[in-house]
């Protein structure tokens, strides 16, 4: 959240009409927007599907292509997720801005090699031809890469680059996916697609280089983080595995049907997912406007206290107004989240109930589940980013850890007992993490003098060396090809 805070305060204390309207919608465009073009590219690569000449069940190949390579995507990039953001802030914090760049590059050369062996032997069981493996693993690729760029575009708010690189790239999509599958090219699409998303990586790469300090050397001193913060590390990851493995559940569950190969679609469960997915979203804006603005500003005077050695009543009183607006913006939030939740979930029962025979048979039941879920977790996620935001790395693992194995057992156990309710296991992974969050930020309220100076001191007797020297041995292995 770097640099984001003082732009958000100064709209803020603008003490205009639309001063916070203003905000959200900056927020919006740093943290969601991306993620929101690409779904808007993926919207317009269906409705294109619809008037072109291809067959329907090739449409539904690409499609489904379409959808398995950003899943797959966003959960190879998760393994270095929150690795690649800890150090990134780090080193913008100590002015290191000349490692950025080798980190950016190091990090992409591995997530490139572990995601081209994982999905391309995952893609040698589709039942692909020769053109459509490499065009999927092409599409894989180029998504894996965007999702890495954004975290370094984000840090320095690149934002009205990334909203007109969508636009462009929609513009590409029409014009040569459009136009090649009109004239019956059964990959036109998803070529289309490639290129539009290949033009926006550009783009951003292109405003990663002017940014940061040239420096094109593979650095991957980001991997030696891993022995320091070992616990935070793998809560990308287990995250991922909870708030997309469900989808992954019921692309497999009986409510699927066979594309090709191992290629399945869940018409019944995809309906309306990404509606439903817009509530974490809407989650996460709240949270970054409510923290930055509000929050901050005594978080700070907290931990200055303690490194000018403010006095003991000072730090006292420090310490409960910082509690006292945390809990404040978090009420705040949750009340925003169930409104948020409720219009959308009465908006949408009234405009498909009409429709609902026309509709893939328990659609809009599974939709109602899937809302009321990812409502559950956009406030779930805020108290998980709090304990992020204390350093409170181990309690995050450990939540992290509780949710994927519910979110996929769950989820596991009714795709066979009882389709109907497939949505209630992540819905009810996501109530129990947020139960167990919230009581999480509890205890680090109470013991929060301890988890601020005793914590720090007591994990750094722990740190080992294991990442540290992968990370060498990569270095040496690379140094050879410079």
């Amino acid at each position: 959240m770097a640099g984001i805070g003082f732009e958000l305060r100064k709209i803020y204390d603008e003490q205009t009409p639309l001063s916070k309207e203003k905000a959200y919608g900056f927020t919006s465009l740093i943290y969601v927007g991306p993620f929101l073009l690409g779904l808007f590219l993926v919207g317009l690569v269906q409705v294109l599907a619809q008037f072109t000449l291809i067959d329907a069940s090739s449409r539904m190949q690409v499609l489904t292509g379409i959808t398995y390579a950003m899943l797959a995507s966003l959960g190879i990039q998760s393994f270095f997720s929150y690795l690649v953001s800890r150090y990134l802030a780090d080193s913008l914090y100590q002015d290191r801005e000349d490692q950025v760049l080798s980190s950016f590059f190091a990090s992409s050369v591995l997530l490139l090699l572990l995601g081209t062996v994982i999905y391309g032997t995952f893609l040698l069981f589709a039942g692909l031809g020769p053109w459509a493996y490499l065009l999927n693993l092409l599409l894989f690729g180029v998504l894996t890469l965007i999702w890495n760029s954004i975290q370094y575009l984000t840090a320095i708010q690149e934002y009205r680059s990334i909203s007109k690189a969508f636009v462009l790239a929609a513009g590409i999509l029409v014009l040569t996916g459009g136009l090649a599958s009109f004239f019956g090219l059964n990959q036109g699409l998803l070529l289309g697609a490639c290129l539009a998303y290949g033009f926006i990586l550009i783009r951003m790469v292109g405003q990663i280089l002017l940014h940061y300090p040239s420096n094109h050397r593979l650095s991957f001193d980001f991997l030696r983080r891993v022995d320091d913060y070992a616990d935070l590390a793998p809560v990308g990851p287990l995250l991922f595995l909870g708030l997309y493995g469900h989808i992954v559940v019921a692309l497999y569950s009986p409510l699927s049907q066979q594309v090709t190969g191992l290629f399945r679609q869940a018409p019944a469960y995809e309906f309306g997912l990404l509606l439903a997915f817009l509530l974490t979203l809407f989650g996460l804006v709240t949270y970054v406007i409510s923290v930055e603005v509000f929050f901050y500003p005594h978080f700070h005077r907290f931990f200055l206290l303690y490194n000018k050695k403010g006095n003991y009543l000072s730090l006292q009183q420090a310490e409960r107004e910082m509690m006292r607006v945390l809990q404040r913006e978090l009420g705040y939030l949750i009340w925003k989240q169930v409104i948020a939740t409720s219009l959308l979930m009465v908006g949408l029962n009234l405009l498909l109930l009409p429709m609902e025979a026309s509709l893939p048979v328990g659609s809009l039941f599974l939709l109602n589940q899937l809302c009321l879920a990812y409502g559950i977790y956009g406030i779930a996620n805020a108290y998980l980013l709090t304990l992020l935001y204390f350093a409170d790395y181990r309690g995050a693992k450990q939540l992290a850890q509780v949710f994927a194995t519910l979110s996929l057992g769950l989820t596991g156990l009714l795709a066979w007992l009882a389709p109907a309710y497939l949505g209630c296991g992540f819905l009810l992974a996501s109530l129990i993490l947020m139960f167990l969050a919230r009581r999480r930020l509890g205890q680090l309220q109470e013991q929060m003098t301890y988890h601020v100076l005793g914590r720090p001191a007591q994990d750094a007797l722990k740190t080992r060396h294991t990442y540290t020297n992968v990370a060498q041995k990569l270095e040496e292995i690379f140094a050879k090809f410079e």
